[in-house]
């Protein structure tokens, strides 16, 4: 009887955090990007929730990048109300150099090279975006 209340609580819990409906995506504003020692790779650093699908368009300018990233809720389970920390590896199409980089919002992301830390090593994470795609 004990572990049937129990069970429901946590169902209940489940349900009343949320069960989004529809298709729409969500911008999300990324913490940081790791960029990879040639410059090309992004590993993009944000909060999400768990089982949540994220995508991502980059437009690259002269003097910035755009990250517009947006996350879908699924809408076929119970979403569990719990933040974790998520990445997502895009690769540019020319190094980052001196560019910024800027969330579709408009927010300045904190940019980590591999330089960056004391000893000099990668940081933590570093991107691994495999073979750059042939369009």
């Amino acid at each position: 009887m004990r572990l049937l209340y129990l069970a429901s609580v946590l169902l209940a819990l489940l349900v009343l955090g949320g069960c989004t409906e529809g298709t729409d995506w969500q911008p999300v504003d990324p913490s940081k990007a790791v960029v990879s020692a040639d410059g090309r790779c992004l590993d993009l650093r944000f909060e999400t929730g768990v089982g949540d699908i994220t995508k991502v368009r980059v437009t690259e300018l002269d003097d910035r990048v755009i990250i517009d990233l947006r996350v879908r809720y699924p809408s076929d389970k119970a979403r569990i109300l719990m933040a974790i920390s998520s990445s997502k590896a895009v690769r540019l199409k020319a190094p980052l150099g001196d560019r910024t980089i800027r969330a579709k919002s408009g927010a300045t992301v904190r940019v980590e090279r591999p330089g960056d830390s004391p000893s000099g090593k990668p940081p933590v994470g570093y991107p691994a975006c495999g073979s750059p795609s042939k369009s």
